[in-house]
């Protein structure tokens, strides 16, 4: 335990500070937004992903692309997306949609909870053993 009363386990999910974004909001600029495509993790039996790093699969990866078909013509200056494995491949597929030259900002603020232990476990075996 350190001088802050923290364990070395509690230190270790601090997020870092965001970093600055890249272009200055826009006024009356509107806000859009998204959850990350499927991953074979939503699938039954859902598992609880948490920090996990679970790529998208081929349906998540249409949905980002279909997302960006919509959005097209919305006038998409900015992504933003957690540093998470499946919300930079979602803002990657809808970049690939939207145009190369819109930036794409990792923001760990927006990251999905850490879930400690029930990360990669199923909700049932968590509901079965957990919650007692």
């Amino acid at each position: 335990m350190s001088q802050d009363g923290a364990t070395a386990g509690q230190r270790r999910h601090v997020a870092p500070p965001p970093p600055p974004h890249p272009t200055p909001p826009t006024p009356g600029a509107r806000l859009y937004v998204a959850r990350h495509g499927q991953t074979d993790w939503n699938l039954e039996p859902a598992r609880c992903q948490g920090w996990a790093e679970v790529a998208l699969n081929g349906t998540g990866r249409r949905q980002a692309r279909e997302l960006g078909e919509r959005l097209r013509d919305a006038g998409i200056e900015l992504i933003v997306a957690s540093q998470l494995l499946r919300a930079r491949q979602t803002a990657e597929e809808l970049r690939d949609v939207l145009g190369h030259d819109i930036p794409v900002s990792i923001d760990p603020r927006l990251a999905e909870s850490d879930r400690g232990d029930w990360q990669g476990r199923t909700f049932a075996s968590i509901m079965k053993n957990d919650l007692d």
